[in-house]
């Protein structure tokens, strides 16, 4: 398909082959999208492209915590078993992006189902639970992937970025239909992502 022709759901579904086959950043994610959109308004003078990374305003509308049905739609869209699994996990426990990127596999007992990670400035100890679903689709991920060290890596091998934990639940957001629970800045979507009704 030429350029030109692409549609919405075309860009969609090329901007995630991208980011599942080359694994690129959250960030060059949304290089990706402004590349294109620059193409349809300034070369094509056409209406920019909707994609979930694009910037919308505030609607005023308050922001409504997500339901286990709501999470099960996002989990069902995305077909990554890495970011199923970080989705769980920041649903069911009380993780922050900043303590989810910080775990090393050591962090999580499969069999205890234990996350041990640190809260506050103080780096408190602290043992979350790690409940059976989560339990289920991280012991995929492991198998699959096989991480080294943290236990969700990136490209090289570091941790994984928070700006790629944004992509990840902004996109299963969109794809899920519930894209309006999910803020559209780059301030921690995951409180969002907390057990809602």
């Amino acid at each position: 398909k030429k350029l030109k022709d692409l549609k919405r759901e075309d860009l969609v579904s090329y901007v995630e082959a991208q980011v599942s086959g080359k694994k690129i950043s959250g960030r060059s994610e949304e290089q990706l999208v402004d590349a294109i959109n620059f193409y349809f308004t300034g070369i094509l003078k056409r209406k920019a492209l909707t994609y979930p990374l694009v910037k919308r305003k505030n609607s005023g509308r308050s922001q409504r915590k997500i339901s286990r049905k709501e999470l099960q739609r996002m989990l069902d869209a995305t077909s990554n078993v890495k970011h199923k699994a970080l989705m769980s996990m920041l649903y069911a426990s009380d993780l922050q992006r900043a303590q989810l990127i910080k775990l090393e596999k050591e962090d999580v007992s499969l069999d205890k189902m234990t996350i041990h990670t640190t809260s506050g400035e103080e780096k408190k100890p602290v043992v979350l639970k790690l409940d059976e679903d989560s339990r289920e689709l991280l012991d995929q991920y492991l198998k699959v992937y096989k991480p080294e060290k943290w236990l969700f890596e990136g490209a090289k091998g570091d941790p994984y970025s928070k700006s790629s934990i944004v992509s990840v639940v902004r996109r299963a957001s969109y794809k899920a239909g519930i894209d309006e629970k999910i803020p559209k800045s780059k301030r921690k979507p995951e409180n969002e992502m907390r057990s809602g009704s």
